[in-house]
């Protein structure tokens, strides 16, 4: 039974990997989608291609692997702004928190 067998996986507390066997291609992407799972083999096991993302789910694994995904994970953004000016020409032109009523547009 489908149900079943997709609770039954997903009743671990690990999630790293899930194989799938069946001939009803639908029913191999709606149970994939289901299981959580970092990777889904349909008929096939333990295969992988070196460019698709993956890592695991719940317990499983520290984060991912390959891809955008992985680049992603392993990096945060930071901005970082600089002014170079002098200290008169930032009196001059910053204005920024300039003590005004006048309405002004940053960027």
């Amino acid at each position: 039974d489908e149900t079943q067998g997709v609770e039954l996986a997903n009743a671990s507390r690990y999630g790293l990997g899930a194989g799938i066997w069946t001939s009803d291609l639908s029913r191999a992407h709606r149970v994939a989608a289901d299981i959580q799972a970092g990777l889904c083999w349909v008929n096939t096991h333990h295969r992988n291609d070196p460019s698709s993302p993956w890592g695991g789910m719940k317990e499983s694994g520290i984060g991912r692997e390959n891809g955008v995904e992985a680049f992603e994970a392993y990096t945060q953004s930071k901005s970082t702004i600089i002014n170079i000016a002098s200290t008169d020409e930032m009196r001059e032109n910053d204005d920024w928190f300039a003590e005004s009523s006048e309405v002004r547009r940053y960027g």
